[in-house]
């Protein structure tokens, strides 16, 4: 099953308006957004109101609210939206978590609305913890090179193996490890090029790698089993 869901949040809200209307046109799946930056929201209401006039600009589109905090400098918790956004968005579908706080995580899989709105956890180091509390769908960047290693914890998990679902999590954060090394996410481009989607160099200020820093990626990669997780 193949399912659009497109980040239309900019740092105008009149632009990701724009970008909504337009994704809703185009019969996307869903919508989501992060909030508008650097201009930061001063109140968890202040998110609320944002993400009711995106929902207004795409009121036939699910909508939902892309929470991440370290890239975003937003830090209101997850929970703390649910509990204000109540029945004020109708569009609004839940959240994309990109945090760490498994706290915060596990509050909204436990919030008093029950499962109303769907938690995306969003972060592929966690993605076994996440699981444990409740978690029940996922997106990473990390699964644009090993979506099917991630399927491999998923079925660990689901068979009570743990030993191997932490063998395969503790593999996953070396990867994330290696591109915090090379600089995320800037080297999302070469790790695509590399399972054979050739995207181009990233754009600056991300690092433009010469041939002898590929070179050395492609032996640290060797040596954490890169291609066995791809299979």
């Amino acid at each position: 099953l193949d399912v659009i869901i497109l980040q239309v949040g900019t740092g105008s809200l009149n632009t990701t308006q724009e970008l909504a209307r337009h994704a809703e046109e185009k019969g996307v799946d869903a919508i989501a957004a992060i909030p508008t930056v650097p201009l930061l929201p001063n109140s968890i209401d202040d998110v609320v109101e944002y993400l009711k006039r995106v929902g207004d600009a795409a009121p036939k589109t699910p909508l939902f609210y892309y929470h991440f905090p370290k890239l975003t400098n937003v830090t209101f918790s997850g929970v703390t939206l649910l509990d204000a956004i109540q029945d004020k968005v109708p569009t609004f579908h839940g959240m994309k978590f990109t945090s760490n706080d498994l706290y915060d995580f596990a509050r909204c899989m436990d919030h008093p609305t029950g499962g109303k709105y769907q938690v995306f956890s969003s972060y592929d180091q966690l993605l076994l913890p996440s699981l444990a509390l409740g978690g029940e769908a996922f997106v990473g960047c990390h699964y644009n090179f090993i979506g099917r290693h991630g399927n491999r914890i998923l079925e660990a998990y689901k068979n009570g193996d743990m030993k191997t679902a932490q063998k395969l999590q503790y593999q996953t954060n070396k990867l994330a490890n290696l591109m915090d090394k090379y600089g995320h996410p800037g080297i999302s481009k070469y790790l695509l090029t590399m399972v054979g989607f050739d995207f181009g160099p990233p754009r600056y200020p991300s690092q433009i790698m010469n041939e002898d820093q590929i070179t050395e990626l492609r032996k640290e990669l060797d040596a954490i089993g890169f291609s066995d997780m791809q299979k």
